[in-house]
């Protein structure tokens, strides 16, 4: 799905702003920043991108359960992820929504 103002985060630009930081690629583990409780996620989740859109104006996103379960695939806006930082670590919980 493409970004558009429909599917963004209210007052989330999808110019692309560009930031000094890491470039998130496809195939990259990503660190949810806000909590979706629609979707039984919460900050600090791990998805991976499956899909960069053009210029880094949003990513597609599938989060799983530990035993495989995709659990939603998303569209996020650069504010929404966060590239994983050294010295971070995983910690397991059971999912809010099923």
């Amino acid at each position: 799905m493409r970004p558009t103002r429909e599917n963004t985060a209210v007052g989330d630009s999808l110019s692309g702003s560009t930031k000094e930081e890491t470039m998130i690629n496809e195939h990259d583990d990503v660190i949810l920043t806000r909590d979706m409780p629609e979707h039984g996620l919460s900050a600090g989740d791990i998805g991976t991108v499956v899909l960069v859109h053009r210029k880094q104006a949003g990513y597609e996103v599938e989060f799983t359960a530990l035993d495989g379960e995709t659990i939603a695939v998303l569209t996020l806006v650069p504010d929404e992820v966060r590239p994983i930082n050294s010295g971070e670590i995983a910690h397991a919980r059971e999912l809010a929504v099923k």
